[in-house]
């Protein structure tokens, strides 16, 4: 919005919330200095990389070097082309491969500065793993730097295979 000079927008978005059903697996994209600003990313960090070092002492090097160019795969601050995920694409699916068990991935959130990140989760894991807890309607506001975000409807019921949901406020508009 800014980028088109359109500071004051009102818009609507619709925020779902899932509960895990089971323990589940995913990849962890980490190994990326930008990406260990946060606490809980350096936690992960540690864990997978004295993983790597205990299992394969005599190739911590080589992997090292290869997983830091995959989460830079996965951290491209300029997207121009669909074609730009092709190699993060495909790491994916050798990792999909190489463990039945992966039904997704958490990669570093570019846009927070990497101290956030991003999971995205294959449709038939997210059925099998977890259950819609919630669904909300909300009212985003922004003026000029401002921005104000307001639940205005929730689901009360979701509907036969999580279609046709009744809204809570049916008259909203």
């Amino acid at each position: 919005m800014e980028k088109n000079g359109n500071l004051d927008k009102k818009f609507y978005a619709t925020l779902g919330r899932w509960k895990l059903k089971k323990e589940t697996e995913v990849l962890e994209i980490i190994f990326s200095e930008d990406y260990l600003k946060s606490e809980e990313n350096r936690r992960a960090f540690n864990y997978h990389w004295n993983n790597l070092k205990n299992q394969l002492p005599d190739y911590e090097e080589r992997f090292k070097l290869i997983l830091e160019f995959f989460t830079s795969e996965f951290a491209k601050k300029i997207i121009d082309s669909h074609e730009r995920y092709k190699i993060s694409s495909s790491y994916f699916n050798l990792s999909l491969n190489s463990s039945p068990n992966i039904g997704g991935v958490k990669y570093p959130s570019v846009k927070s500065d990497y101290l956030g990140y991003n999971l995205a989760l294959l449709p038939e894991f997210l059925e099998e793993n977890f259950e819609l807890a919630n669904v909300s309607l909300l009212e985003i506001d922004k003026k000029g730097k401002s921005t104000t975000v307001e639940i205005v409807n929730n689901v009360v019921d979701f509907g036969e295979n999580l279609k046709n949901f009744t809204w809570e406020n049916k008259d909203f508009n």
